[in-house]
């Protein structure tokens, strides 16, 4: 069943601090990042190579650059997220400028072995940009409110004994209250599930994670190539949520009359407070911020099979985050009379430190290359996000967490393919790229986003310009503001568009000025003249 799986603020901190499956896949689903020629290919460069964005991919692929290059990218997100609540739609733009990417790296031969060359590089890759802003409003179902949930929690227990962070601090804001103070199970709500009134909720997020790597590779004449890759990513994600509900029509009053008598539009017997009277609406509200470090290892492979196919293959290492949640709530009630009040729970905010362990992931690669000209490129790799697990010094706090994360989650791939076209001195490029759901759903179906780009570039022997736009759909997303029991189903559809832009120069060959005679060696294509290599048996690498 659907409500199994998506419980999911009522999982990831909006009603607790606790840490969850979710945060895990968070920051386990990735897009792609890198230089706007690597965007405008939907990341295909797993077997192609010859960028330095294959660092935080397939390192080996920077074993085909034949220059040293320094670049920086950067660029717009407009991110649309549309939710559908009880036949009420609302639409939140989210725009943002993002950094992207900046790269340095370095081309020089292996002085024993002329036919052999290594690459150093040290980029710092955006992966993920978190900006994203959420509006659900519209009218529940009669019998369905958040109260009802905390009235649930709240059965049974004294007031000193309610969960300060959910029920609780209903109670202390009086959206609940005790008809009876000798009965600990007499609790009642102020929200009437019979009447009309509307639920919303506002929810904005933002943040990222940028890997720093420092990769090597090593080109052995110019047929196999091998990289690898120390990544260390950074890691931070906020999020504020304002949960509503609200009497807009009035329907739920308390009023004293002339006589001393009150006037209740309750069914049920509530207390009469004369600085309130009845409800107008409460909020709940939640922030909290992670932010962690972690580190990674990735290894890779290329060979060149033949002047038009290369084999591409890279494993990527669980991450291993540090993390660190900072969190507070707050719960807001307005009443008719005019009076409000405010409770903020942890009082100074709260902190917790973890650890995040992000499954690993494997992926194989193609590149076909015609004439020089043209290149065709398919990338796939798989991940089993049922690996991913957290971890504190806690015993057995996440027990419950990671058993929902090994029976939730499955074996999923990403697919990515990609398209150059070089006209020198100008590049067109296209691309698509198919994320899974972490629930095992490919190429369509809920949760799996497809990605779609366009690019160019113009480039000279020491500049380069290119230019990409990318657009992302998810599949539809099942959400559920708080316990599903108590709550009507949102349908959320997400939506970015990325215009990404990257600058770059380029010094000389590595081998523009090699005295191959002073080591005593020729290179595999040497001719008589001693000038460079013209590559004449191998195809140059596109672009």
């Amino acid at each position: 069943m659907i409500y199994r799986y998506f419980i999911i603020f009522f999982l990831i901190g909006l009603f607790t601090y606790s840490q969850t499956d979710e945060d895990v896949i968070r920051y386990s689903n990735l897009g792609i990042g890198g230089t706007t020629r690597f965007l405008g290919m939907s990341g295909a460069m797993g077997a192609l190579g010859g960028d330095m964005s294959c660092s935080s991919y397939n390192p080996a692929g920077l074993g085909l650059m034949v220059k040293s290059d320094l670049n920086f990218s950067f660029g717009l997100n407009f991110a649309n997220t549309i939710s559908r609540f009880n036949g009420s739609s609302n639409n939140k733009m989210s725009p943002a400028t993002t950094f992207n990417y900046i790269g340095l790296s370095g081309v020089g031969a292996d002085k024993k072995n002329i036919n052999n060359k290594y690459t150093f590089a040290i980029t710092l890759n955006q992966l993920q940009n978190f900006n994203q802003q959420v509006l659900i409003k519209g009218r529940p179902t009669h019998g369905k409110s958040i109260t009802l949930d905390m009235l649930d929690y709240a059965k049974g227990k004294f007031p000193k004994n309610l969960d300060p962070l959910y029920e609780g601090a209903a109670y202390n804001a009086y959206v609940l209250d005790l008809s009876d103070t000798n009965n600990v199970n007499s609790y009642f709500s102020y929200i009437d599930t019979s009447k009309s009134f509307l639920q919303s909720q506002k929810i904005n997020k933002s943040g990222r994670i940028n890997e720093l790597n420092f990769s090597y590779a090593y080109s052995i004449d110019e047929t196999v190539y091998i990289g690898g890759s120390l990544s260390i990513p950074f890691l931070r994600f906020s999020y504020t949520s304002d949960y509503a509900e609200i009497d807009d029509l009035n329907q739920m009053y308390l009023r004293m009359n002339p006589d001393s008598s009150i006037s209740s539009s309750y069914p049920y017997t509530v207390n009469y407070y004369p600085k309130l009277g009845g409800i107008k609406d409460f909020h709940y509200q939640s922030t909290y911020t992670t932010t962690a470090t972690g580190f990674n290892i990735k290894i890779g492979t290329i060979w060149r099979a033949t002047d038009f196919l290369r084999i591409g293959m890279y494993y990527h290492s669980p991450t291993w985050y540090k993390a660190k949640d900072v969190y507070y709530y707050t719960f807001i009630t307005n009443w008719d009379n005019g009076y409000n009040i405010t409770f903020n729970v942890p009082q100074e905010g709260g902190l917790y430190n973890y650890s995040i362990t992000t499954p690993s992931k494997a992926g194989i690669a193609l590149s076909y290359i015609l004439k020089n000209i043209l290149s065709a490129n398919a990338d796939y790799e798989i991940i089993n996000y049922g690996n991913g697990r957290l971890s504190s010094q806690d015993v057995g706090v996440f027990d419950n967490a990671n058993k929902a994360i090994r029976e939730k989650y499955t074996m999923s791939g990403n697919l990515r393919t990609g398209i150059e076209l070089n006209t020198k001195p100008v590049m067109f490029r296209v691309g698509w790229a198919s994320y899974g759901s972490p629930f095992g759903n490919q190429i369509s179906g809920n949760y799996v986003r497809n990605a779609f780009s366009l690019g160019c570039g113009f480039k000279t022997t020491n500049f380069y310009f290119d230019l990409a736009i990318i657009k992302t759909f998810s599949g539809k997303q099942e959400y559920y503001m708080y316990n599903p029991k108590y709550c009507d189903l949102t349908n959320l559809h997400f939506n970015l568009t990325q215009i990404v832009f990257t600058i770059g120069l380029l010094g000389k060959r590595y081998d523009e000025n090699i005295d191959y005679e002073q080591y005593n060696q020729k290179p595999s294509n040497y001719q008589q003249n001693n000038s460079p290599p013209k590559e004449q048996n191998k195809t140059v690498i596109p672009y």
